[in-house]
């Protein structure tokens, strides 16, 4: 701030820049005009403040709350009408009273140090430079704002607002860039973001390139200039900013320019704006009241940076301290929008968002649908989980639900996938956003269909009506979804167990038509999905194939490659090159699998055995045994039945003594069924190779009992081919079971020995000709622990055969003289 003193003798006037004193602090602030008598002479004090200074109490009080007694009001009266001659000059004065201040470090000046004394006073010609107004849309200079005109309201020189095109706008405040002040640059860049965001068609290369260099001197004077900006002006600047680099390049060649100029390489380089602002607003975040900390923290969230300052620290650190001293003066859309941008940038500040939810719970009831909505969503995205918290948005939400006037779907879907998100399920809110979805599920895009579908689907809430209603719905509006919401609904439907045929043909139509928009998740989740929920596309498996094999590079999630591999074993798809590559990048990154993927991985190659089986059982036996403190019961029957299908014997993880099978003594009573039935086939493998079997015998029959509690489920195919060996004047046993608890199809004697005749239709093998590892391990064990050969019927051979008794009698070595 700056002070001009004026001693008034005679007729005369002298006049000097006297600095800011701590003494004058408050009442240099509060005031334009102030006149107060020291002795015989009268002093006149001019301060031009910005708002920054004139709301300093203001924001005092929201930077420290101890303050309790806010600044003395001082009284204001007309100005003397022969003040009004001093033409620029505010027209009003303070009377300060019987104020008393320390005016023993003004000074008088002499008649040489201040020439014109003797004449009539004149203003200084420049005027001391201002801090800058904070009203975002003044003036291009306070030097040339005028009076107001008495009948119009309005000033003589236009303010930035007027200017109604990108292109007069950048004409104009270059014309006046000499009087620009900090004010000034904040308006001219808040105006021209809601000018380029009215821009719909494209503008002309040459009147776009003669801008450049216009456009260049005011991103440059801005940058230079930063310390200069008041509090507000700072905010107004930094959510231009944010709002052009939003509106991107897409738009006309002025939004691109703009674009370009701002953002430079990147929003995130050492020599971005938005870092320089960050680095000068930290200092001022003290002086920020709520809703400039959450301009401020949403401006950089919309952006995606959270700026790592020039000290190491981070700006949202800073923010989250100081909007925590002053959480009690947010208000729910502060609050909200606040932890909102936390979120969008993934900073999980904790002691930020437990004071915000002290906060929220003593004021939910005021907040609207939106501001619920957001609270949620930034909890659930930052996995901040706060049950009493949630309890209430349930209860506060619901009274909006079932009003399409004040909750829109966007913060019904936003909820749902919030509590889904966290697991935390609150049947009422569930049950409401069902009926809602029910009676107006064409309200819904595609997005909220998506994150409604996969909310319901987690909790086991299948609603079959709301599913019916979302997967008709979402067939409609297919074009409209993003390669994420495609494999978000095809993953909700999976998930829930729902089926719905159309939806699914409907989806792989559309997602091979973009699948190199899907990321690496998204193709993983698509392919799971179809697997899960039994809906196999050849075609789509195969271009999905051809697309990962293209950027498979691309794939660091373990986990996604497990899922890619899981769900082309389930559907029996065995595209070799895909089995062979990432078979490759699992044996180089064994040690990144979790002991979930680790077992599906294993489980995958073994099932659909396509080759590279035996090296990659090898590889990861140490990974197995490293994966026996963090895994479930399933995964120690993956890995068993796994290597007893690939016939890999490994001493490390079967021995006696190993931790694997001293896992699987201790959790005998845990395993189920499924489990169980996987147990039971290793079993016969250590029979088969005549190997200890370390594991009690009331277990061992368990697991016995388990395998044949299985139903038979004979087929069409079965029944024709049992008739045609009657015919050859066989008697067969049909559904056998043998002594290791596997059942065949039937059971011939011929020439003195026992035969087994399978039937192996379509899902005995993966395509055309490729069995299925179960079913080899099947025909190996009843071969070498029953004893009885097995002879297959495979679906494909006997519809291309002509003479069926002729082909069955060569299968099963029978002689004419036999039959």
């Amino acid at each position: 701030m700056e002070c001009w003193s004026i001693t008034v003798t005679s007729h005369h006037v002298h006049h000097t820049i006297i600095n800011q004193n701590p003494v004058m602090g408050d009442f240099a602030t509060a005031s334009s005009w102030t006149f107060f008598n020291a002795s015989t002479t009268q002093f006149i004090f001019h301060t031009i403040s910005s708002n920054k200074d004139r709301n300093s109490h203001k924001m005092n009080h929201y930077a420290d709350s101890d303050r309790k007694h806010p600044p003395r009001r001082i009284k204001e009266t007309k100005v003397p009408h022969h003040s009004q001659r001093y033409k620029g000059y505010p027209t009003k004065m303070t009377n300060v009273g019987r104020t008393t201040l320390d005016t023993s470090f003004i000074r008088t000046v002499s008649k040489e140090e201040a020439p014109g004394i003797g004449s009539r006073f004149e203003p200084p010609t420049k005027k001391p430079r201002p801090e800058g107004r904070d009203d975002a849309e003044t003036s291009l200079s306070v030097a040339q704002q005028q009076p107001r005109i008495a009948n119009h309201g309005s000033y003589r020189n236009p303010t930035m607002k007027s200017y109604k095109t990108i292109e007069r706008l950048i004409i104009g405040a270059y014309e006046n860039r000499d009087a620009l002040v900090s004010s000034s640059l904040s308006a001219f860049w808040t105006r021209a973001s809601c000018l380029l965001d009215e821009e719909t068609t494209g503008s002309s290369s040459n009147r776009v390139h003669h801008m450049r260099d216009k456009l260049s001197y005011f991103f440059h004077r801005t940058e230079d200039t930063l310390e200069d900006f008041g509090s507000n002006n700072m905010s107004q600047t930094l959510t231009a900013f944010g709002k052009i680099v939003k509106q991107g390049r897409k738009g006309s060649d002025f939004q691109v320019m703009f674009y370009d100029l701002i953002v430079g390489k990147s929003v995130a380089s050492s020599h971005s704006i938005f870092l320089k602002i960050a680095n000068v607003a930290v200092h001022r975040l003290s002086r920020y009241d709520p809703q400039a900390l959450s301009t401020t923290a949403i401006t950089f969230a919309r952006i995606g940076l959270a700026p790592t300052l020039s000290d190491g620290s981070s700006l949202f650190d800073h923010i989250a301290f100081h909007s925590m001293r002053s959480i009690r003066h947010f208000n729910p859309q502060g609050l909200s929008t606040l932890v909102w941008a936390f979120a969008t940038v993934q900073v999980a500040h904790t002691s930020l968002f437990n004071r915000v939810a002290e906060a929220a719970l003593a004021t939910l009831h005021r907040f609207n649908p939106q501001n619920l909505s957001n609270l949620a969503w930034a909890f659930a995205k930052t996995n901040q989980r706060s049950p009493r918290l949630f309890k209430k948005i349930a209860s506060e939400s619901i009274r909006y639900i079932g009003d399409s006037t004040s909750s829109c779907p966007q913060n019904i879907a936003n909820t749902l996938w919030s509590f889904a998100n966290l697991e935390l399920y609150d049947d009422e809110l569930f049950a409401a956003s069902a009926e809602r979805m029910i009676d107006s599920v064409s309200d819904f895009n595609a997005q909220e269909l998506a994150n409604s579908a996969s909310a319901f689907a987690f909790f086991g809430n299948v609603n079959h009506a709301v599913f019916k209603a979302i997967g008709d719905e979402a067939t409609k509006q297919l074009t409209s979804f993003t390669a994420q919401n495609l494999a978000n609904i095809s993953h909700a439907f999976a998930v829930g167990g729902v089926s719905h045929p159309k939806l699914f043909d409907k989806i792989a139509s559309e997602a091979m038509c973009r699948l190199d928009t899907f990321n690496q998740q998204e193709l993983a989740n698509l392919a799971w999905s179809y697997a899960k929920a039994k809906e196999f596309k050849p075609i789509l498996f195969s271009s999905i194939a051809e697309e990962v094999l293209q950027r498979l590079d691309d794939f660091v999630e373990p986990q996604h490659l497990s899922n890619l591999i899981w769900a082309f074993a389930t559907v029996k798809h065995p595209h070799k090159p895909l089995f062979q590559a990432i078979a490759n990048v699992a044996i180089q990154r064994k040690h990144e699998f979790s002991p979930q993927h680790v077992s599906n991985l294993i489980w995958s190659y073994c099932f659909v055995p396509v080759g590279m089986v035996n090296r990659l059982l090898h590889t990861f036996e140490s990974v197995v045994l490293a994966s026996i403190g963090g895994c479930d019961n399933q995964f120690f029957a993956n890995v068993a039945w796994s290597y007893a299908v690939a016939n890999v014997d490994s001493s490390f993880l079967f021995g006696k003594e190993s931790q694997f099978i001293k896992a699987i003594q201790s959790r005998e009573h845990e395993f189920n069924l499924e489990a169980m039935c996987q147990l039971h086939q290793f079993i016969l493998w250590r029979k088969e190779l005549k190997a200890e079997i370390p594991l009690s015998s009331t277990f061992q029959l368990s697991c016995y009992s388990a395998y044949i509690k299985r139903e038979p489920s004979p087929s069409a195919f079965q029944d024709h081919v049992m008739n045609e060996i009657k015919s050859l004047g066989l008697k067969p046993r049909e559904e056998y079971l043998t002594s290791t608890g596997y059942t065949l199809d039937a059971l011939v004697e011929i020439n003195g020995e026992q035969v087994g005749v399978e039937v192996d239709g379509p899902f005995h093998f993966a395509g055309q000709g490729q069995p299925l590892g179960k079913m080899t391990l099947k025909h190996r064990q009843v071969l070498n622990v029953s004893g009885i050969r097995i002879v297959s019927i495979p679906y494909w051979e006997w519809e291309g055969v002509v003479n069926r008794k002729d082909y069955l009698r060569s299968k099963l070595n029978l002689e004419q003289a036999d039959v």
